[in-house]
């Protein structure tokens, strides 16, 4: 039996054909995706679930989740993040609403 270590290997005669450590990097890649995109899922599933809701929603009503929240809003992503949400279509729609309503309120608070 092969363990594909060919520097320590007990056999005079390779029984691998090609080149072991290519085929061993591959598979460990291969190994490693499949083991990270399994512990995504399980992380998903787990804060998508009312446990995680909770364990998220305690941590950020804790001092270490506030902090953690400052210094997030205060980075270059936090910013970029809040510029987007707003900047959205519906967030256009309701300030322009809100202008035209004051600027009525106005004009009709001087027409008095």
């Amino acid at each position: 039996m092969c363990n594909q270590d060919c520097f320590k290997c007990p056999y005079v005669d390779c029984i691998l054909e090609g080149n072991a450590a290519e085929s061993t990097d591959i598979d460990k890649a291969l190994r490693g995706e499949l083991i990270e995109k399994h512990k995504d899922d399980a992380k998903s599933k787990y804060n998508h679930s009312a446990k995680g809701r909770e364990c998220r929603k305690r941590y950020l009503q804790s001092e270490k989740g506030k902090e953690a929240q400052r210094r997030y809003n205060q980075s270059e992503k936090g910013k970029a993040s809040r510029r987007k949400a707003q900047n959205t279509d519906s967030t256009r729609k309701s300030k322009r609403e809100y202008y035209y309503r004051k600027k009525k309120e106005l004009l009709l608070a001087k027409g008095s």
